[in-house]
């Protein structure tokens, strides 16, 4: 995915489920054509993955990162200049989005897609896209744990304290499971090492969600929130590129890497926060945020389609209590089951 889906969910407890905020109101049935968004929105996000597992077997990650951000700027700035919405944004606001890029884009997407880029001499990935969607599923746990022990904002309820521990529980499964070679030629350190660095990723977007709500009052609207972020994660990314990939001394990719960067800009950045926030003012953060359990499934089956890439028990089962844990602390089945 990229982004992390879960901006605003966890504010406030689910027993205000009738309450609206400026997103809309905050729980309540969908519409059909929320859920087609929102499946949509999980196909999207998964195919960042297959995107970005295409993208790093012709070119290095860091340009990966950088074309990804650049391009969709480029896209967003195109639409809020149609919209004459273009935001002015002063020394301190850029200071603000720079941070933003830097934990929200240029962290998680350089973790992200060095797992998923081959190793040196090598043809196949360090971690599988799908598998890298799993450990990003973990951005709502880390998100919760920053805000309690280091922002001290909210307070983990025995509920949140259990779905954290399936959490904790599903990551020591997939790395369990790491023995069992998932991704035959990738040395086993360096799986270790790939996993870690997804773990972190999520780590990154978990401080991001936190940071992000001390500036929500900024006035600006979503899109040009997001714009701002990638504004500043293009700034930072271009140094990076330039430094690690010396892309002038490379072949040119083929059409195919094009295609993935196109798809991974347009479709899984620029395409997906157009929808993602179309979601939270229509349905709420809550609804919205359901996405987050879509998007393995999506990004495993693409993988398997696209990518050849294959899965064992360790992973549908680290998956599965990833799942649970996020099911639980969302708390809508519970407070359903209490309401029947």
């Amino acid at each position: 995915m990229g982004f992390s889906p879960i901006d605003n969910v966890f504010e406030k407890p689910l027993q205000q489920a009738d309450s609206c905020t400026k997103y809309g109101c905050y729980t309540h049935a969908m519409s059909r054509l929320a859920w087609i968004n929102l499946f949509a929105l999980s196909l999207i996000w998964g195919a960042a993955f297959t995107f970005s597992g295409s993208a790093v077997r012709e070119v290095g990650f860091a340009s990966v990162v950088f074309l990804r951000v650049s391009l969709a700027l480029i896209v967003l700035a195109g639409v809020l200049f149609i919209q004459k919405k273009l935001p002015r944004i002063g020394w301190r606001l850029l200071g603000i989005f720079l941070i933003m890029g830097l934990l929200n884009n240029l962290i998680p997407f350089g973790l992200l897609f060095w797992a998923q880029s081959p190793p040196d001499g090598g043809s196949v990935a360090k971690v599988s896209s799908g598998l890298a969607s799993i450990f990003n599923a973990l951005t709502p746990f880390f998100a919760m744990l920053v805000a309690q022990f280091v922002f001290f904002e909210e307070h983990l309820s025995a509920r949140r304290l259990i779905g954290v521990g399936f959490g904790l529980g599903g990551v020591i499964l997939l790395f369990t499971g790491v023995g069992d070679q998932a991704t035959p030629g990738a040395p086993l350190t360096l799986q270790i090492l790939a996993m870690s660095a997804c773990t972190l990723a999520a780590l990154s977007y978990g401080f991001g969600v936190v940071f992000g709500r001390r500036f929500a009052r900024s006035g600006l609207n979503p899109t040009q929130s997001a714009f701002g972020q990638l504004l500043g994660s293009s700034l930072l990314a271009l140094p990076f590129a330039l430094f690690l990939d010396q892309p002038w001394a490379q072949p040119l990719p083929s059409l195919g890497f094009w295609g993935a960067i196109a798809g991974l800009a347009v479709l899984s950045t620029a395409l997906a926060y157009m929808i993602y926030f179309w979601l939270i003012e229509h349905e709420g953060a809550v609804n919205a945020a359901l996405v987050t359990l879509l998007i393995p499934a999506s990004a495993m089956i693409l993988g398997v389609l696209f990518l050849d890439e294959r899965f064992k028990l360790f992973d549908f089962m680290g998956l599965a209590l990833i799942l649970l844990g996020l099911l639980v602390i969302d708390g809508r089945i519970l407070n359903w089951r209490k309401g029947r």
